[in-house]
């Protein structure tokens, strides 16, 4: 049973959620099998243990009381508790879905022909979604399954009465925009991280519409906000659009949801990054403002964890700036937010770092000379802030040393991308220097 996908699920599961779906076998509606229940019970039994007894036999004796049971009659055994765990976890997840929940009750109401409880759940549920604040993609897919679900009751009633397929078509357009145009951002995105391209001859159809209706479309923060991100992110005046871009994202980060409002700020973070990469340094304010943002906010955050990624480019900017009191405060106080196994590397590097702007290189190279991290990119990092130090205080021999073995390095990984460029980059220069 370990090494069965019953168990891998089942062990996946917190104590509350087990005892939950413990009571949703012992319905009899939902399952009428005793063996089924008593698997469960003895897995509940013994996932408590150090060493939990759930091998063949011992499971055979705890339900079957016979230790030589066949397989075939263990295999159903595991497929109808996974087939229950199954509905279970549908069922937990439907349950938390307002939406999906008063959907399926308006198709059930549909179904046995009670129009006026149809109707009712559909217009209830309508308005419960044009309360809320939200106003990206997802709620226009949400809006548009309503009306084409009404439509489609009506059509098949009667054909006199009036329907709703202007509704359903407006609705549909702002969904069908908003979605196109955020996949164009994230592609392009990707295209430039990843050096992968994309087929996009359909979205250029789509755009040439959203550059001709913009001052309509632009009501609508879901098709505006990524068209603004996608004209920064290809046009040659691209900061005219950023501008547009960021000023919408602070009105409006309230009409989407946490893990959106996470992907608008990494577009428009990601957008700045490029721009200090090809050397306008005045970005990096903008940069160091989103970060702070998103941060302080919570949408650069996710369940209360902070990437080490995110971490390492605060500092940095925050370097920039010279605010070497508030990226002492920060280092410390966002420790704890970093996932246990990045942490105290991640803690180290960005130290290291703070101590070496401030010029304190004795306690820098200490930390630095042994930092090791599973993250290729910070330890690259690491090494060519060592690489500067050395350099300064004319350590040359160990200069020498350290851009061999950042070369061997290089040559090693090959999945660097664009990063692979710009370390060659430092050691090339570093030499003639």
């Amino acid at each position: 049973m370990r090494n069965s996908q019953l168990y891998k699920v089942l062990n996946g599961l917190n104590g509350k959620e087990l005892n939950k779906f413990d009571k949703f076998i012992n319905s009899s509606f939902i399952n009428p099998r005793e063996d089924v229940k008593l698997l469960l019970k003895h897995y509940k039994k013994e996932i408590k243990r150090q060493r939990p007894r759930l091998n063949k036999e011992q499971v055979s004796i705890a339900v079957f009381n016979n230790a030589e049971v066949e397989d075939q009659l263990l295999r159903t055994l595991y497929s109808n508790l996974f087939s229950l765990l199954n509905r279970f976890l549908f069922f937990i997840q439907a349950e938390e879905n307002e939406f999906f929940v008063n959907q399926t009750l308006s198709r059930a109401y549909s179904k046995i022909g009670k129009k006026d409880l149809f109707v009712k759940t559909i217009s209830k549920t309508k308005k419960k979604l044009l309360k809320l604040p939200l106003r990206n993609a997802e709620h226009f897919r949400q809006l548009m399954e309503l009306e084409q679900q009404y439509y489609d009751y009506i059509s098949q009633q009667t054909r006199s009465e009036e329907n709703n397929l202007q509704s359903l078509t407006d609705t549909l357009d702002v969904y069908y925009f908003s979605q196109k145009l955020k996949q164009a951002c994230l592609m392009t995105l990707h295209q430039v991280v990843y050096k992968k391209e994309y087929n996009i001859d359909a979205f250029e159809h789509c755009l040439i519409y959203v550059d001709q209706n913009i001052d309509t479309l632009r009501k609508h923060p879901s098709i505006a906000l990524y068209y603004y991100c996608y004209c920064a992110m290809t046009r040659t005046n691209s900061e005219e659009y950023f501008k547009l871009f960021r000023d919408l994202l602070e009105e409006t980060k309230n009409n989407f949801g946490e893990d959106e409002v996470r992907l608008i700020y990494i577009l428009a973070i990601n957008y700045c990054i490029k721009r200090l990469n090809a050397g306008e340094s005045k970005y990096i304010k903008e940069s160091f403002e989103l970060y702070r943002a998103g941060i302080e906010s919570g949408s650069l955050l996710i369940n209360k964890i902070l990437s080490p990624f995110t971490y390492k480019n605060v500092v940095a900017l925050g370097l920039g700036l010279k605010k070497f009191d508030w990226v002492e405060n920060f280092i410390h106080t966002y420790k704890i937010n970093l996932d246990l196994k990045h942490r105290e590397s991640s803690f180290t590097f960005n130290l290291a770092k703070l101590r070496q702007e401030q010029g304190n290189y004795n306690e820098a190279m200490s930390l630095l000379i042994h930092f090791n991290s599973d993250d290729l990119l910070m330890n690259l990092a690491a090494k060519t802030n060592l690489l500067k130090m050395y350099y300064e205080l004319e350590e040359f021999d160990s200069l020498e040393s350290l851009l061999n073995s950042m070369e061997i390095f290089l040559h090693r990984k090959k999945v660097l991308s664009y990063h692979k460029k710009h370390y060659k980059n430092i050691i090339k220069f570093t030499k003639k220097m």
